[in-house]
């Protein structure tokens, strides 16, 4: 067992100076590898990872300054020319698109396949002859260009893309520090898919990309999509300090997020302090400082707030001469805010009196040393850097007033509101002109700081990871999996997110939240695909579950042992450096377009995040397959409804070779007692499938009490084995966590509904039995025409009802009045808060969904008198024989004209009724799993 350090920010993605982020990674493996020789590192590099040896960073271990010594060693000095900048903002997918090949014919023609490959398989063979005749001219042009200069030139030798690989062992622990915007999550994915015993470790600065107040200050990025992947794909967060790790936290709790286990950590503060003084007149005459000075300490962005701090200085002059006020020396680069600079520089008010400088070490020891007192005007932090360094001078620091400063200055450090200018200005002259409140700070801040060195901060984390450490030796992790073998199945056609596939989903959504060690596995005849939690992220999102399916499906359909071959043939694909068609087109364009391009692309994806749906970046391919790559105890979870026939004997023979446990959840044995009502497929695969179940499972859930009767009385009646089984209780809550305002009456209306109406929710197949309650409505219409409400079947059409709804179409008694529709979840919601009540006809279920979501919504139901529906309703609904077509219409009837009773039914849900949350029910799972995985 391995510690790693991952060091792709500082030596891979990083092409500029040393700031906040760069530093703490150096500081960090510096003092890691001083207290722990035996650390190891790493970088993401060639769609992999491999080993930065310790001789390849002899520079770093004998450093004097770590900054210096980074910026020697990568040929860099620490100013932000123009022309800097616009290497540190060259996108990674653009350079990865590069290094596909240096043949632009080539990079085109991956384009299109990935493009392709991505489609619905329906329409991949027209796509296919569309870019066939478009890529003609330009392969004919191409091959051209290559022969003429195959005659005029040498050869140049292309290094083929490098298969997936990685240095790391069993149960290794990777601790990164580093920032967002490479490769390495989507990779660090596909490892643990992999290689299941790896723990990850991440720590997070801060939020202020994402959080409330400080968001709008940049521009669109993928911090959120980042922070999500930490969450779910993490087995610790490290925070930088108390506050962040509260916002952290609270963020996750509010996106419905896992929350890994996190501890808060405090930054070194010590600066190399240069031993030789020189001659600091001179020094400081060069730099263009005056013997009375202020300074401030970070780069100049919107978040830094220096507006506040001109506007201070502003209303300053208004009532002082220039003399009168300190200098103030800004040290930092500028990365932002060039409107501020050039105020700053050509306000002939301010000649001199607000300077911005880029120091070596040595100079900011001085300026530190020499200062009056610091500012530190942000509008809010992480855990700042630069405050425990003006307190480790032993230095005053006027502050905003916010809490992550607060959190390491209280008592010893004077706090403003951080947009009053005003008070800013009072304070700034206040201390200027009274030297012994200052001398007053001083004091204290001897007496009560305590200077947070490196070495203590990167002890702290290594801590953190003994312990994980330890925690992985005392006991042996089980890997749970869930199969999504349905939903991968489901993902090459139009299939409807209802029934069995919608359970799958959601559980899947709640049972990462609240085990997010959880793997993912599709079982394919050619076995085991490992889904990386990078493709399943829209599922983990929070959006409703329809929505989030469709942004997956396309990639899930690229998981076919097609794709598997294609990307073990000789020709190697890009697919294995994460880039997508997006680069490899703007690689193949003019340098002078691309710019273009890619702010076209952005602005792309900003529409398309607006309306909810966030491109993912990461896509699925490049996943292995293997035969099994399961562990003796891991679980297997299955939620499906079966695999083809040959598959089972592969997997009974790799789990009694292996030793996993293996548990199907059973729904209903509605294709047994009742075959008439479904298809001959499901009927014919059924009895099989029970079969298979009883011979491979360890147990099995059941979709309530009378599904596990059923079952167990079909294993007994079958001569199979009867293995031990747990129920559970589905979610009655439907899953949509949608802020958007919904205007009822308009969603109402666009639906047909114009009145008092009832609702049926379920697929529109013969089980569901709609032709009975046609009738009952014809019924209806006999008896009391005016009084009659409209009836809404809210699903999706299934099987076997062809003959019913070229009926129901027809008849011009109903047209109106019965209204078939295929709700999403906004729609499903409204009309489930606006019916009368809801009307449940199924011949059979398992554990009805729609029922207890009636209830949810404290919606009275009529329904069939079945075991399954009575396990559900008790005595909060009312029942009617399934067939009793004038029973129907009569109830019916009578509920809707009694408004009364409607009403005491509904008092007695809502004050009995006790509703389960589909996380709930993934808590029950989980602890099931819990027990079996703790079984001998």
């Amino acid at each position: 067992m391995d510690i790693w350090m991952d060091l792709t920010n500082s030596m891979q993605a990083w092409r500029g100076g040393v700031v906040g982020i760069i530093r703490a990674e150096l500081e960090i493996a510096y003092n890691f590898k001083k207290n722990y020789k035996n650390i190891r590192f790493s970088i993401c590099k060639d769609g992999g990872f491999v080993e930065v040896t310790s001789d390849k960073l002899e520079w770093l271990w004998n450093a004097d300054s770590v900054t210096d010594a980074y910026l020697t060693a990568m040929g860099r000095n620490n100013i932000f020319s123009k022309q800097k900048q616009k290497v540190l903002q060259n996108p990674i997918g653009l350079d990865n698109a590069y290094s596909f090949s240096d043949s632009r014919r080539e990079r085109l023609k991956e384009a299109g396949r990935l493009y392709i490959a991505r489609k619905s398989p329906a329409i991949r063979p027209i796509l296919k002859v569309t870019f066939g005749l478009i890529f003609l001219p330009v392969s004919f042009v191409s091959r051209l260009r290559a022969l003429i200069k195959k005659l005029t030139k040498k050869k140049i030798k292309v290094e083929a893309v490098k298969e997936f690989s990685h240095p790391y062992g069993e149960k290794d622990i990777i601790f990164s520090c580093g920032w967002f915007g490479t490769d390495k999550e989507f990779l660090y994915s596909k490892l643990k898919s992999e290689k299941n015993s790896i723990s990850l470790v991440y720590l997070v600065y801060d939020i202020i990309l994402v959080k409330e107040g400080t968001a709008h200050l940049y521009d669109e990025n993928s911090f959120d999509k980042y922070i999500k992947w930490i969450a779910n794909n993490c087995d610790m967060i490290l925070y930088g300090g108390a506050t962040a790790q509260r916002d952290t936290e609270k963020y996750l709790r509010d996106n419905d997020l896992p929350t890994p286990k996190g501890y808060p950590i405090r930054f070194g503060s010590e600066i190399v302090k240069t031993l030789d003084k020189g001659n600091k007149e001179q020094i400081f005459k060069k730099l263009g400082i005056e013997e009375k000075y202020i300074m401030a300490v970070g780069s100049i962005e919107p978040r830094k707030n220096y507006d506040t701090i001109y506007r201070a200085y502003i209303l300053m002059l208004e009532k002082y001469n220039a003399q009168e006020i300190p200098q103030f020396v800004i040290i930092g680069g500028a990365l932002a805010q060039s409107n501020l600079i050039d105020c700053i520089k050509k306000d002939p008010r301010l000649k001199g009196k607000i300077i911005i400088l880029r120091p070596t070490d040595e100079e900011l020891d001085l300026l530190y040393q020499n200062c009056l007192f610091t500012l530190l005007p942000s509008l809010y932090e992480g855990w700042s850097l630069t405050l425990p360094e003006a307190l480790g001078y032993g230095k005053l620091c006027i502050s905003s007033k916010v809490d992550p400063l607060i959190e390491i200055g209280n008592g010893i450090t004077e706090f403003v509101d951080p947009l009053d200018a005003r008070a800013w200005a009072e304070r700034i002259i206040y201390f200027y002109q009274n030297p012994e409140s200052v001398k007053e700070f001083e004091k204290k801040i001897k007496d009560k700081w305590k200077v947070i060195t490196w070495n203590e901060c990167t002890k702290t984390i290594e801590e953190k990871l003994f312990l994980l450490c330890d925690e992985k030796r005392i006991k042996r992790k089980t890997d749970i999996y869930m199969d999504m073998t349905l939903a991968w199945t489901l993902s090459y056609s139009g299939a409807f997110v209802s029934g069995i596939l919608r359970t799958q989903l959601i559980l899947a959504r709640f049972l990462s939240r609240i085990r997010p060690d959880i793997k993912f596995v599709v079982l394919t005849k050619d076995g085991c695909i490992n889904i990386d939690k990078c493709t399943l992220a829209p599922l983990f999102d929070g959006v409703d579950i329809e929505t989030s399916f469709n942004h997956i499906r396309p990639y899930l359909a690229c998981l076919t042992s097609e794709s598997y071959n294609e990307k073990n043939d000789s020709i190697k694909t890009v697919i294995q450096q994460t880039v997508g068609p997006f680069w490899l087109i703007c690689s193949i364009l003019p340098a002078k377009l691309q710019h273009s391009y890619i702010k076209f692309g952005l602005e792309v994806k900003r529409r398309i995040q607006k309306r909810g749906l966030k491109p993912e970046c990461l896509s699925s391919d490049g996943l292995s397959v293997n035969a099994f790559p399961f562990s003796k105890g891991d679980i297997i979870f299955t939620t499906g409804t079966g695999y083809l026939q040959e598959q089972y004997p592969s997997i009974l023979k790799a789990k009694k070779e292996i030793g996993f446990k293996f548990i199907q959840l059973i729904y209903d044995l509605t294709p047994i007692l009742y075959p008439q009502v479904h298809m001959n497929k499901t009927i014919e695969s059924y009895i099989p499938f029970l079969k298979n179940t009883s011979e491979l499972c360890d147990c099995i859930f059941y979709g309530g009490d009378t599904a596990k009767r059923d079952a167990e009385a079909y294993f007994r009646d079958n001569n199979l084995n009867v293995k031990p089984g747990f129920t559970i209780k589905f979610g009655s809550n439907i899953v949509n966590n949608s802020v958007k305002e919904i205007n009822d009456v308009k969603v109402l209306e666009n639906l047909g509904i114009n009145g008092p109406y009832t609702l049926t929710v379920g697929s529109i197949e013969m089980r569901k039995n709609h032709e009975t309650l046609y009738k009952a409505y014809l019924k209806m219409l006999e008896q009391n025409n005016n009084e009659v409400p409209q009836m809404v079947f809210a699903g999706y059409p299934g099987w076997k009802t062809e003959d019913f709804i070229k009926t129901l179409n027809k008849d011009e008694r109903v047209k109106n009045k019965i209204i078939v529709v295929s709700p999403g979840d906004d729609e499903m919601d409204v009309l489930y808060r606006n019916c009368l009540f809801t009307v449940l006809a199924s011949l059979y279920e398992g554990w009805s969904l729609t029922l207890p979501e009636s209830l949810n919504y404290g919606k009275f139901c009529i329904a069939s008198d079945v075991d399954p529906l009575r396990e559900i309703g008790q005595d909060f609904i009312d029942y009617v024989h399934p067939l009793d077509t004038i029973k129907w219409a009569e109830k019916i009837l009578f509920y809707s004209i009694n408004r009364k009773e409607l009403i005491d039914r509904e008092q007695k849900i809502a004050n009995e009724w006790r509703s389960i949350t589909w996380e709930e029910c993934a808590d029950q799972v989980c602890s099931l799993l819990d027990k079996v995985v703790n079984e001998e």
